[in-house]
């Protein structure tokens, strides 16, 4: 990670646990299968040195688990597991200003074969945690993320893994919400699918440290509408070889849509990659590398007012 990058990472959260703090009332609640078993959980709702496990069982007895923080709520927990069983779902919902989740230790949403597991952060309301995985392992495992409205944050401060397996696990960013990253991977294996939707006005995603569209299986990313992300180094490609041959691909599209990145952009490095400028969407990078494998490295800026912004090198050439 640079130092420029490194700064505005360390001012950015900052600034996200200074807006978090402020006034709790009780504001959570659970229901269903969650471990700790509590029937009022106070607030704030501290565990300690224990995992939050919501969505542990899918019967009869123990419907869907969730846990909702509002009304100036305050969750600490040491990791957390969302949809933890074969079959099972679970959510956590964050909503409104003063109200949030601090995790010390890795999220992880949909962590078994047929589970499936989201977090909700909206209006105001505020979570960090370590690393975040979103659909962990076996068949058809989800996870999903919504970060919506203004002054909504996410911020993860190690690792995000956007898609570990074979179901399509997805990431929206909208209206004004913010999430902090610290590297991010989307999909992460080569039968993996990874999909993120950052749109709206004032939307913004920063990220610090690594950035792969696509780290091996197929991932999508989409900015439009206003949004806003700034990497450093970003990659978009999927490398040869899967069962699926999966395709990695970015587009930026609509008024004020911008992706900034600093240093070197990779576009099919490895493998398969492809990214579009649509149209009034803006890229601006220091140094471009479009080197594809068989030709599969694809960079199109044909629409009306869209706009890349090149300020060093740029280098195409084939492989193989």
């Amino acid at each position: 990670m640079n130092q420029q990058a490194r700064t505005v990472f360390s001012v950015l959260l900052v600034a996200a646990s200074m807006g978090a703090a402020g006034p709790a009332s009780a504001g959570v609640s659970v229901s269903g299968s969650v471990t700790p078993a509590v029937a009022d959980p106070g607030d704030p709702w501290d565990l300690g040195s224990n995992a939050l496990v919501v969505g542990s069982a899918l019967n009869a007895e123990e419907p869907m688990g969730e846990v909702i923080v509002s009304h100036q709520g305050t969750l600490i927990s040491a990791g957390a597991s969302v949809a933890a069983a074969a079959y099972s779902s679970g959510r956590v919902q964050v909503i409104g200003y003063g109200s949030r989740w601090i995790n010390h230790g890795p999220l992880a949403l949909g962590l078994r074969t047929g589970a499936s597991g989201s977090l909700l952060v909206k209006r105001g309301a505020q979570v960090t945690t370590d690393d975040l995985v979103l659909g962990v392992r076996g068949y058809s495992a989800f996870g999903y993320v919504l970060v919506e409205g203004y002054d909504a944050s996410l911020t993860s401060q190690t690792n995000a893994y956007i898609g570990r397996s074979e179901e399509l696990s997805v990431l929206e960013i909208k209206q004004g919400g913010s999430f902090f990253s610290n590297n991010v991977f989307i999909a992460t294996c080569q039968i993996c699918q990874g999909d993120v939707n950052v749109t709206g006005s004032a939307t913004r995603w920063v990220n610090a440290g690594e950035f792969v569209v696509g780290a091996n299986g197929g991932a999508r990313l989409r900015v439009e509408q206003g949004a806003q992300i700034f990497t450093a180094n970003a990659q978009i490609e999927t490398r040869p070889g899967g069962p699926y041959n999966f395709a990695s691909s970015a587009i930026v599209r609509g008024w004020d849509a911008t992706w900034t990145n600093e240093g070197l952009l990779r576009v099919g490095a490895a493998g398969y990659g492809e990214l579009t400028v649509g149209a009034y969407g803006t890229l601006v990078t220091e140094e471009t590398e479009i080197r594809s494998t068989y030709g599969h490295g694809f960079v199109w800026v044909n629409e009306p007012y869209a706009s890349w912004r090149n300020s060093g090198d740029a280098l195409c050439a084939n492989v193989g």
